[in-house]
C-alpha cells in the first residue's frame, strides 16, 4: 500500500514521524518543526492545517489501520500461544501421577477449565450469584435457638433498593 501514499517533503516527514514515533500531541509536534517564533494560537491553527492536509491524512489512516492491525494480530497470538501452553499442561498433568498411578485429574480438569474461559464459553455469573442468596433461618442447637441471620442483610439491602426505586 506504500505505493499509493502520497510523497511527503522532509519537514512533512520530520513532523509526521514526530507525531507517529514520540508520543506527543499534533500541535507539539508541528512545532517541533516549524515552531520558531510563532505565537500559540498561530501554531494551533498551522498544525490543524497541516494534519488536514490531504497530504498527510492517508498517511495517519495507514499507520492507525496498521496499527490496529499490529494489535489484533499480538491478541490472537497471545490467545493461541496460551490455549496451547494450557493444552501442555494438560498433557504434563495427564502424565505426572501419585502414588497410586493416577493422573492428576484435578490439574487437567482446571486447565480445561481456562481453555474454555479463553475461549469464551464462560459467562461470569457474578450478577446471579448476588440474587441468590440463600437465608438461613433461625436453628436449635442443643434446646436453644441461635439467630443466624445468615444472608438477611443483604437480602434487607435488596428490598429497601427496590422499595426505593418504586
Amino acid at each position: 500500500m506504500t505505493e499509493a501514499l502520497p510523497k511527503l517533503n522532509a519537514k512533512q516527514t520530520k513532523v509526521l514521524m514526530t507525531f507517529l514515533t514520540s508520543n506527543c500531541s499534533q500541535i507539539e509536534a508541528y512545532s517541533s518543526v516549524f515552531g520558531g517564533k510563532s505565537n500559540k494560537n498561530t501554531l494551533y491553527k498551522e498544525a490543524s492545517i497541516f494534519f488536514h492536509n490531504p497530504t498527510i491524512i492517508p498517511w495517519l489512516k495507514y499507520y492507525q489501520d496498521n496499527t490496529a492491525k499490529t494489535i489484533q494480530e499480538e491478541l490472537n497470538y497471545s490467545a493461541k500461544e496460551h490455549f496451547n501452553e494450557l493444552n501442555n499442561l494438560k498433557t504434563l498433568a495427564f502424565n505426572c501421577l501419585d502414588k497410586l498411578s493416577n493422573p492428576d485429574v484435578k490439574t487437567m480438569l482446571k486447565a480445561e477449565e481456562l481453555k474454555g474461559k479463553l475461549a469464551g464459553l464462560y459467562k461470569n455469573d457474578t450478577e446471579e450469584t448476588v440474587s441468590n442468596i440463600t437465608v438461613m433461618n433461625d436453628i436449635k442447637l442443643d434446646g436453644e435457638t441461635v439467630k443466624l441471620k445468615v444472608g438477611s442483610d443483604v437480602v434487607d439491602c435488596h428490598a429497601n433498593a427496590r422499595n426505593d426505586g418504586a
